[in-house]
């Protein structure tokens, strides 16, 4: 049993695919000790994605077009609001414990000097880079620390390192989404009729610039598979690039069968298509993780 039987978890990720894997270590906490009662700080987007399985009925949710903004001031201004607009939902459950699986200064500050939450605990360095220091660590009472060179650990090991460093459990987890059975058919009806033999999808484009491939080799790939196998294609994603790049491939291959899903399904739609797919090709991006 744990010594925490009510806890805070941020798993407020910038994007899907880290989200996904912090599904994981949420699960490990559950499988230890059932009855531990989790209230998930996260992202509106990602509340589809929380299975009914992890037993999770309190949230306390962040806009993620404000909380990560571009724009430094407005990024920092909405972090300081939902601390304040929260401080009393937070105050009032007397937490034993907040858990960070990502970092931010300014609720690591609220939680330590606002909020006194008397354990904080979170890692000791950034999921990117080489031994990047996590400077709100200095907030945290248990410091959990990181297998140096996090770019080269798997988000969800490292996510439930975490976990095992609080709770002592010694399994391991994989992430849990929720099942889409009963979607089926409308995504069928919706997207995959007369297709041809294969079903493949394509992502073509990813917030991180540097890990995109070119466009024209895609075009390159598309052609080179519908040659060797009867195929459908169809491109994903919610992005401008990804419409962009998705129209060029449909202009310039006249000939073959694609069809362009960009910004047409929601999260859980997305996970049923994908289930009903024969392959994805994909740069990194959440579509990929799911």
């Amino acid at each position: 049993m744990s010594e925490y039987k009510k806890i805070l978890v941020r798993a407020n990720t910038g994007g899907i695919g880290d989200f996904v894997w912090a599904t994981s270590a949420i699960s490990l906490i559950k499988q230890f000790d059932k009855n531990t009662d989790i209230t998930l700080i996260t992202s509106d987007i990602f509340v589809p994605l929380i299975d009914k399985k992890l037993d999770i009925t309190k949230f306390l949710i962040c806009n993620k077009k404000y909380n990560y903004s571009k724009n430094k001031f407005i990024k920092i201004i909405y972090r300081i609001y939902w601390c304040i607009k929260n401080y009393s939902k937070i105050k009032k459950e007397k937490y034993d414990l907040i858990l960070f699986l990502d970092h931010c200064y300014i609720t690591s500050f609220f939680a330590k000097c606002i909020y006194k939450i008397k354990n904080i605990a979170g890692p000791d360095i950034l999921p990117y880079g080489y031994n990047t220091k996590n400077n709100s660590s200095k907030f945290y009472t248990q410091i959990i620390n990181l297998p140096l060179d996090f770019d080269r650990l798997h988000c969800m090991m490292a996510y439930q390192i975490m976990v095992r460093k609080i709770f002592p459990a010694y399994n391991l987890s994989l992430p849990i989404l929720p099942n889409t059975d009963d979607l089926t058919q409308e995504i069928k009806q919706k997207f995959l009729q007369n297709t041809k033999e294969y079903k493949i999808a394509l992502c073509t484009y990813g917030s991180q610039k540097c890990k995109n491939w070119d466009i024209k080799n895609f075009k390159d790939l598309v052609e080179q598979l519908n040659n060797l196998y009867s195929s459908t294609f169809f491109v994903l994603g919610n992005d401008n690039k990804e419409q962009e790049n998705a129209k060029y491939l449909q202009g310039s291959l006249k000939n073959i069968d694609i069809r362009i899903l960009v910004n047409k399904t929601n999260l859980l739609e997305l996970k049923e298509l994908l289930d009903n797919i024969d392959l994805l090709i994909s740069v990194d991006t959440g579509t990929m993780h799911i």
